[in-house]
């Protein structure tokens, strides 16, 4: 990695990174504010070769839905994001994030994984691509930089943090009883001809004719914003998301790298000890864990020149102080905008610039 860009789109994350022969590789593309904002100034500057999704949450893909017909398109070959562990509970959990999110987004961006997919595939014009979903021992090369999976671990046990998950899932079956749309949503996720794509593990194929989406479909929510939820379906939707958070891919590139994802306060400390047994605690570049809004004491074992929290106007006051005290620097794009750095220099970034340090992305 020879240089790190991360837009400044409020709350979510669209970044980017270049390795040392110039592959570029984009991480996430989303927000809460104005998804077409994560596509103008990330998805469409860096163009890149290879995309990691860290997990399925809307702040971090949405982007990827307002990809308009007036963009060129791009010629990912790679696309990269986490399994889902194997843990007594996963086929329900699938079902429940699928129907949650079906109930909440509509039918046509309920699916996490097919639009995801199907979204890939409109950016691409409609040109095959690779896909691998990742966890704990696997590793992906991109060009020479190889990349090695710390996060989600392979399978999870109720010590291990599938009790989250079994509490998640409890919680979503008492909101099905209150609410009838969301009872609908799973009887159709749940039905014998439903194809659940979360648990598919196989490499993707041609993807021949591409499936049209209506741009910008993801972000009309079946509910109006001012629709007052039922208690317990609230309760489900964080639970879940809860959960979400513990299986987010996490990787590192040697010691220039480390991309936390948003994993919570139970499993930073178990990163940081894998990470110490590794002999990896220095590094150039730490992408903050959920934005900078999570903290374990455990980080003080890490140290790094530049600390990146990629944040906005609603979690800015949730970021924590204490990043200053393991970097150098510690960068939130709510206050400096666009962050480029390279190997030895940084710099903030405004419309209308080069994006990278002295070249071109």
């Amino acid at each position: 990695m020879i240089e790190t860009f991360v837009a400044s789109v409020g709350d979510g994350l669209a970044m980017g990174i270049k390795t040392v022969d110039f592959s570029t590789i984009q991480i996430d593309c989303g927000t809460q504010q104005d998804a077409q904002t994560a596509v103008n100034v990330s998805l469409c500057r860096l163009r890149p070769r290879v995309f990691i999704l860290s997990h399925f949450h809307l702040d971090h893909y949405n982007g990827l839905f307002a990809w308009g017909p007036e963009n060129p398109p791009l010629s990912i070959q790679d696309v990269y994001f986490p399994r889902l562990p194997d843990m007594a509970d996963q086929k329900e959990y699938a079902n429940c994030i699928l129907a949650l999110n079906r109930r909440l987004m509509g039918d046509d961006s309920g699916v996490m994984e097919v639009d995801f997919r199907r979204a890939i595939k409109r950016i691409n014009g409609g040109r095959p691509f690779r896909y691998c979903p990742l966890s704990k021992g696997d590793s992906f090369t991109v060009g020479s930089s190889v990349f090695n999976v710390l996060w989600p671990p392979p399978k999870v046990t109720l010590d291990g943090g599938a009790n989250g998950v079994s509490r998640a899932i409890q919680l979503f079956h008492e909101a099905l009883q209150v609410d009838e749309r969301l009872k609908q949503a799973y009887e159709q996720i749940t039905s014998s001809d439903f194809h659940n794509p979360y648990l598919i593990q196989e490499e993707e194929e041609a993807c021949g004719q591409v499936e049209p989406i209506e741009h910008g479909a993801v972000m009309k929510p079946v509910h109006n914003a001012h629709e007052r939820l039922p208690l317990k379906l609230k309760a489900a939707n964080e639970a879940l998301r809860s959960a979400a958070n513990k299986m987010s891919l996490c990787f590192i590139e040697d010691n220039r790298f480390l991309f936390m994802g948003d994993l919570t306060k139970a499993e930073i400390p178990l990163l940081v000890q894998e990470l110490k047994v590794l002999g990896r605690t220095h590094f150039s570049v730490l992408i903050t864990p959920h934005h900078g809004t999570h903290w374990h004491n455990s980080l003080n074992n890490l140290h790094c020149r530049w600390a990146l929290s990629s944040v906005g106007p609603k979690l800015v006051g949730k970021t924590w102080p204490d990043f200053r005290n393991i970097a150098h620097e510690h960068l939130v794009t709510h206050f400096t905008g666009h962050i480029c750095l390279s190997a030895t220099a940084r710099r903030m970034c405004h419309p209308g610039e080069s994006w990278s340090c002295g070249r071109e992305w």
